[in-house]
């Protein structure tokens, strides 16, 4: 080998081995996020799911079936639903989504963080917990689509009154809390009590952790624990409201709703739930859909968490969901 075609080949092969590490560790990241996956949040409108969100890995369970099982009924049916709880602005508190799915027999549960962000109309990343305000049905509907990667057919929005009367409707229903949670009575916050005058007895309220739960539907002082926690408010700020427990109660109760099916399957319980929601789910989709809503019993029951990035979650919800390989 000539010296000249020596030289040649070694400036080669260095070229090669440093242009592939660029192109490895920089034009390979962006082109990766450059080329998301873009969804349309209203129509006419197109934006994406953005690639961030909360960091809790999901408990998934079973892998779902691939549609050349066959076990896959091709007629099968399929419920989704997203829904959320808003606070007075209608910002979100807390988000879930519910697939449920007759074609591969698999229903699945995903609590998704409201820090999650979506693109908007303007094409600005913004928390969904932001956006919910100005999404109409068929926008909420798309937007959780863009979050999870299955098409997400109806939505439901509930305030603090509504997560109440849904508590009074789930039997047992509980948030996880280790120790009791004593506060004062906020019908007392102007009282200011003359030298030696006793407190009143109900001054304060305490509700009472029983082996590391409150249940929500039991009595206090003549409301229920969970009326007192959506009250409470450690800052005493009427203008700023205190969400921790309502997220808390909401998210256990995404939960144990559809765990409550001797007590709630019934198309004429679940109208009552729905009435004067805002929502586009109707009494005939209830119907229609009654054993889809509680498959959990029937189905592979799947109980997550939005996984860490976007990426990750459509890849996980879908594996799961299971219409697409």
């Amino acid at each position: 080998m000539s010296s000249g075609f020596k030289n040649f080949f070694i400036t080669f092969v260095i070229c090669l081995l440093v242009f592939g590490f660029a192109g490895f560790k920089y034009i390979y990241p962006w082109l990766s996020e450059t080329l998301n996956v873009e969804k349309v949040i209203n129509p006419g409108e197109t934006s994406a799911a953005d690639n961030s969100g909360d960091e809790s890995d999901p408990s998934a369970g079973e892998s779902s079936r691939p549609q050349t099982d066959t076990s896959y009924n091709e007629n099968g049916r399929i419920f989704t639903l997203s829904v959320a709880c808003v606070d007075k602005r209608g910002r979100a508190v807390a988000a879930a989504l519910v697939d449920s799915n007759e074609k591969t027999g698999q229903f699945i549960l995903c609590s998704v963080p409201v820090t999650v962000r979506v693109v908007n109309e303007a094409g600005i990343s913004v928390p969904l917990a932001d956006m919910m305000p100005s999404l109409t049905d068929a926008g909420m509907c798309s937007a959780f689509s863009a979050m999870t990667g299955v098409d997400v057919d109806y939505c439901l929005r509930l305030d603090r009154d509504d997560i109440i009367q849904l508590s009074k409707a789930v039997p047992g229903t509980f948030i996880k809390v280790s120790e009791d949670i004593s506060f004062m009575d906020p019908k007392y916050k102007d009282f200011v009590p003359e030298e030696g005058e006793p407190y009143p007895d109900d001054y304060f309220i305490t509700i009472s952790s029983k082996s590391g739960k409150i249940y929500l539907n039991e009595g206090l002082n003549g409301r229920t624990n969970l009326e007192w926690l959506l009250d409470y408010n450690p800052g005493n700020d009427e203008d700023v409201e205190y969400n921790a427990y309502y997220a808390a109660a909401a998210k256990a109760l995404f939960q144990q709703f559809f765990e409550q099916e001797g007590a709630l399957k019934n198309s004429a319980t679940l109208a009552s739930i729905i009435r004067g929601k805002r929502t586009n789910l109707t009494t005939d989709v209830i119907s229609t859909n009654l054993d889809l809503i509680f498959g959990g019993d029937d189905f592979r029951r799947s109980v997550i968490s939005y996984p860490g990035n976007w990426e990750r979650a459509v890849e996980t919800i879908r594996k799961l969901d299971g219409r697409r390989e």
